[in-house]
């Protein structure tokens, strides 16, 4: 689905305590604070419905681990952006980001 959204984003493959697992970092246009953040994440969440999100994986301070023998592979696309907050909010889109938590 990542494609069809049009969002640029890298795909890491990353560690979990011993389970294995897979990061989506997504560039952003301009700086966004916590908040900004926050509503940027529960959307790309609603958008591509992917449950299982690891507590706080969200934050611009999360950290991981790199898998080993792991890949990054980047998708092309746009940077997320203030543009897309906006017109989510006047569409009236709401969601929340605990609705994807494990």
């Amino acid at each position: 689905m990542l494609p069809e959204l049009g969002l640029a984003c890298y795909e890491i493959d990353t560690q979990t305590g011993r389970s294995k697992t897979v990061l989506f970092a997504f560039p952003v246009a301009e700086p966004l604070d916590h908040i900004e953040t926050t509503r940027a994440a529960s959307l790309i969440a609603e958008m591509l419905e992917a449950s299982g999100l690891k507590r706080h994986s969200f934050l611009s301070t999360y950290f991981w681990r790199f898998r080993h023998n792991g890949s990054i592979t980047f998708h092309d696309g746009v940077p997320f952006s203030r543009k897309i907050i906006t017109a989510a909010f006047d569409a009236q889109v709401y969601v929340e980001i605990k609705r994807w938590m494990r």
